[in-house]
C-alpha cells in the first residue's frame, strides 16, 4: 500500500527546489524539521516523545546558534498537544502555553498531521512545515488514487 514514511520522503524531494530558493529570500540557510506520526497517540507516548516522530533531519546548513533540533521538538510538541499550529496558541490561546514550551512559532498542523520547523525566521518556518504537512498530505493523495485506479475491483485498501 501506500506507506506514510516514503510519501513524507517524496515530498520533501519535491519541496526542495522551494527551499533553496528560500534559503536566498530568508537570509538563512537551514532548518530542522520534524514529523509525527500522525497514527501515535499522544497520550501513549507522553514520556518517549521520540516515538511518536515519523521522520526527522536538517536540510542546509546549521548555523549552530541554537539548538535547532529542540526549538522544532517543542514547537511539534505543543502543536500537537491541542491541535494547531503553535503560533495560533501563542497569539490567541496563551492560555495553552507550558513551562518549557518554546516561544517560537513554526508549526503546522493539517489533517492530524504535526509538522514543526526551527532555524529560519519563525513566520517561514511556519510556512516551510505548511508546505511539508500539505505536500506529505497530498502525495499520499496521489498514491491513493494510483492504488485504486490499479485496483478497480478491489473493496478495501490492502
Amino acid at each position: 500500500m501506500f506507506k506514510l514514511l516514503p510519501c513524507a520522503s517524496e515530498a520533501l524531494a519535491i519541496l526542495s527546489p522551494a527551499f533553496d530558493k528560500l534559503f536566498g529570500y530568508s537570509e538563512r540557510s537551514g532548518f530542522h524539521f520534524i514529523i509525527l506520526d500522525p497514527a501515535s497517540k499522544r497520550w501513549e507516548v507522553e514520556e518517549d516523545t521520540a516515538s511518536a516522530i515519523l521522520l526527522e533531519g536538517f536540510l542546509g546548513s546549521n548555523d549552530k546558534k541554537h539548538d535547532y533540533r529542540k526549538i522544532a521538538l517543542s514547537k511539534a510538541m505543543q502543536a500537537w498537544r491541542v491541535e494547531m499550529p503553535n503560533a495560533f496558541i501563542q497569539s490567541f490561546a496563551p492560555a495553552l502555553i507550558e513551562e518549557g514550551d518554546t516561544p517560537y512559532a513554526g508549526s503546522f498542523v493539517y489533517n492530524g498531521l504535526v509538522v514543526a520547523v526551527s532555524g529560519l525566521q519563525p513566520y517561514f518556518d511556519g510556512l516551510v512545515s505548511m508546505w511539508i504537512a500539505c505536500t506529505i498530505q497530498q502525495v499520499r493523495q496521489h498514491h491513493r488514487q494510483r492504488w485504486i485506479a490499479r485496483h478497480p475491483t478491489e473493496d478495501f485498501f490492502s
